[in-house]
């Protein structure tokens, strides 16, 4: 729908031969918030307004694989492909937001900059393909900074 979204989310996994890494993700969107606002009529006939505010819930979570070129560069890039599954929680009982089950794919390009042996700071563009009712308002292209620690 054309807002800007923050997502938190984390990755464990482990690297065979400084180019072959695989493991488990977990994220969350966090929503912009919508109010909505509505005139209600309340038992004894007066009319009442009723504030609403929308806050998606939007969780997920799967495995990953990631390909490294050119580990031991100052800078390299690596393919990231993130297979997720997950669901959009709505809010209370006026809320126009159904809770549905998702599938999440991502791939994309990765730039990682090796400044210490133990953090890996990267910049990454991709795109994110969800299936399922809130698709449109959640596929598209996306880019992310990325903080890497571990022993690498």
């Amino acid at each position: 729908n054309g807002d800007l979204s923050t997502i938190v989310s984390a990755k464990g996994g482990v690297i065979k031969n400084h180019k072959f890494v695989f493991g488990g993700v977990g994220g969350s969107i966090i929503g912009s918030k919508k109010t909505i606002h509505d005139t209600i009529k309340t038992g004894d006939g007066t009319a009442d307004s009723l504030y609403i505010s929308q806050i998606p819930a939007i969780g997920y979570g799967g495995l990953f694989v990631e390909y490294v070129f050119n580990y031991s560069s100052p800078v390299h890039i690596s393919i990231p492909l993130n297979l997720q599954m997950g669901g959009v929680f709505g809010g209370h009982q006026y809320s126009n937001i159904k809770s549905s089950l998702i599938y999440v794919i991502e791939s994309g390009v990765n730039v990682e900059f090796n400044f210490y042996k133990f953090f890996v700071p990267t910049i990454n563009v991709g795109y994110r393909y969800v299936t399922g009712k809130y698709s449109p308002e959640l596929s598209g292209v996306y880019g992310s900074l990325i903080l890497k620690f571990g022993k690498f």
